[in-house]
């Protein structure tokens, strides 16, 4: 898709991400929530994702240090362990930390969806389980970075490590799929 020039950054992500977040919301799509397996699953993903990401998600300034916790309270919950992933190192890690930001931001507010999802389990553990998926704040951190995003230009040197950034952390949700054997 072609971005006119008075078009701002947000724009530009939901344009030149959208493949991407096709295929992370297909893999997504694919577990069921209200049962623990699949809802393990799905937090293993998200918690092997953001351990490696977490040095850029820590640099975009958004508050999100928590969420690994909260997943490994859910599946604790869910009777699973979080298992570890390795760090990636900086220059595995492509981009500007805002389009990590815009990603794992973007994915809270999908997960209002998922939650509904979770909570028609008939499983006192998965309904248990949703400290991750109804995070606080989830609101208030998208509606901050998308007011940053609206505010910058859709094009320069900055905004291609930004979009960047956001292909990189899409990427890295494929790959903790892989890891998890779903993909």
């Amino acid at each position: 898709m072609i971005i006119q020039n008075g078009d701002n950054l947000r724009v530009r992500l939901k344009s030149d991400t959208v493949t991407a977040h096709d295929r992370v919301d297909a893999i997504m799509a694919g577990f069921d929530l209200t049962v623990p397996s699949g809802l393990a699953r799905f937090l293993r993903i998200h918690y092997i994702a953001l351990q490696q990401t977490m040095p850029k998600l820590r640099q975009s300034g958004h508050g999100f240090e928590v969420l690994p916790a909260l997943i490994e309270a859910d599946l604790s919950a869910l009777g699973h362990g979080s298992g570890d992933a390795a760090p990636l190192s900086e220059q595995q890690l492509d981009g500007d930390a805002l389009g990590y930001a815009y990603v794992v931001a973007g994915s809270h507010m999908g997960s209002k969806i998922l939650n509904k999802r979770r909570l028609r389990s008939s499983d006192e553990n998965v309904l248990r389980a949703g400290r991750y998926l109804v995070r606080e704040n989830a609101d208030l951190t998208w509606r901050s970075l998308t007011e940053q995003l609206h505010k910058l230009d859709a094009h320069g040197e900055a905004q291609d490590l930004i979009v960047a950034g956001a292909l990189a952390c899409f990427r890295c949700f494929e790959n903790a799929a892989m890891t998890e054997g779903n993909a």
